[in-house]
């Protein structure tokens, strides 16, 4: 069977609406489906009818952005919808947060010479959650901007070259650090509210054994409930999936798509009973 446990839409950097999102997922196959937007909810309700339209069985969640001595990971929290008012209000503080690291974005790619038309702008501002996927597709939208890189960094790579060569990392031209929730409070705070916290694609934050054990033992101790199976880089499963298996933790099985392109992991019926019978309250 297909599952899909990590998912976005447009409510974060998807690039999907809700309703097409899981049209996709239905047209595909996929028997259960989580939303698992950036730092929002808002897509919840929305996700829940719509799930129960095309039969699927729909799971609440988010990514949250989170920091651990300087390394960003994400955490997945799935179903914290039990007396979860503080974790709203550390959304609507994060997404205050995001809304002015995007206004220095966009001051320091403008002192480049690039050019957003005020729409743009102000459509980008009001985004239930905003990212660095939204400030590129903004970028390159234009064709001044795109003609502007071409002469300035001899750039005419996609949405995510631009990312990893503008925004990503301290010392590019459009980086500005975005302020995270410590990892261990984020674990602590999706439980509080009765959720379970999983950590998403270990594989990009953890790229040698050494640091995985030290980071590990760490998110464990806060009572992490589970681990995003190694999709990006399957090698390294070699040193995570036994963190794992130490911590007792259960491996989650979702794509990370933001265009639905790639969406639905199959896994066989014991699996699936095994991690998620009776675990999630779908809605």
């Amino acid at each position: 069977m297909l599952i899909d446990l990590h998912t976005h839409s447009t409510f974060s950097d998807g690039l999907l609406t809700v309703e097409q999102l899981v049209k996709k997922a239905k047209r595909r196959g996929v028997k259960m489906l989580a939303l698992t937007d950036h730092d929002t909810i808002g897509g919840w309700a929305l996700f829940a009818k719509i799930c129960g339209k095309y039969g699927i069985m729909g799971v609440r969640g988010l990514e949250m952005s989170t920091d651990l001595q300087g390394l960003e990971l994400h955490i997945l929290g799935y179903e914290p919808i039990k007396n979860h008012r503080p974790l709203i209000e550390h959304l609507k503080q994060q997404q205050t947060k995001r809304i002015e690291r995007a206004k220095v974005v966009l001051v320091k790619l403008e002192q480049l010479g690039l050019k957003f038309k005020p729409e743009i702008v102000r459509h980008l501002l009001q985004q239930p959650t905003v990212g660095k996927p939204q400030l590129g597709r903004a970028v390159l939208h234009e064709r001044h901007n795109r003609l502007l890189l071409k002469k300035l960094f001899n750039f005419e790579g996609s949405l995510s070259d631009f990312i990893n060569n503008f925004l990503d990392k301290p010392g590019q031209v459009g980086y500005v650090r975005k302020k995270r929730i410590a990892s261990v409070k984020a674990i602590r705070l999706i439980k509080s509210c009765g959720g379970k916290a999983v950590l998403a694609h270990p594989d990009l934050e953890m790229p040698n054994a050494e640091d995985a054990k030290k980071i590990m033992k760490t998110l464990a101790s806060a009572d992490l409930w589970g681990m995003e199976n190694p999709h990006y880089h399957p090698s390294r499963a070699k040193y995570l999936l036994p963190l794992a298996k130490k911590y007792n933790l259960a491996i989650t099985h979702g794509s990370d798509t933001h265009d639905g392109k790639k969406m639905g992991i199959s896994i066989n019926e014991l699996e699936f009973k095994k991690i998620y019978a009776g675990i999630f309250r779908h809605c």
